[in-house]
C-alpha cells in the first residue's frame, strides 16, 4: 500500500486511474484516502476489529468526501475512529446495524 503524508498537495496530485486505488497517511497508520476512476476522492480508515491480528478480518469506514472534510479535520475523525477500536467497538458492524433498522415508512407501511 503506497503511503505518502495526507496533506492538501497530495490530495490534489491524486489523479484517476483505471481501476479504483487507496493511498495511506504516514503519520496515522488506518487514514486514507480513496480514488475511483471516475475522479470521486473519499476518506477511509482502515482497521482489523476485536483484538486485531492477522486472523481479524479487515473493516473500511468511509469518513466523507474530500471537500466536506479537510485533511486535517479527516485526520482527526479517523484517530477518534481507531481510538474507539481499540477500545473494543467495530464501527462498520454499528454503521450497518443502523442500516438495518426499520425506518418510519417501512414500519407505516406494514400497518
Amino acid at each position: 500500500m503506497p503511503t505518502v503524508l495526507l496533506g492538501k498537495r497530495a490530495v490534489d496530485a491524486a489523479q484517476p486511474r483505471a481501476t479504483r486505488y487507496e493511498l495511506f497517511d504516514t503519520k496515522l497508520k488506518g487514514f486514507g484516502l480513496r480514488v475511483t476512476p471516475n475522479g470521486e476522492k473519499s476518506w477511509i480508515v482502515m482497521y482489523r476489529a476485536g483484538d486485531g491480528g492477522r486472523s481479524a478480518l479487515k473493516r473500511r469506514v468511509t469518513l466523507g468526501k474530500v471537500g466536506t472534510l479537510t485533511p486535517d479535520e479527516a485526520r482527526k475523525a479517523a484517530h477518534s475512529l481507531l481510538s474507539s477500536v481499540k477500545l473494543g467497538a467495530d464501527p462498520a458492524t454499528a454503521k450497518a446495524a443502523r442500516r438495518a433498522t426499520v425506518t418510519v415508512r417501512e414500519l407505516a407501511a406494514t400497518f
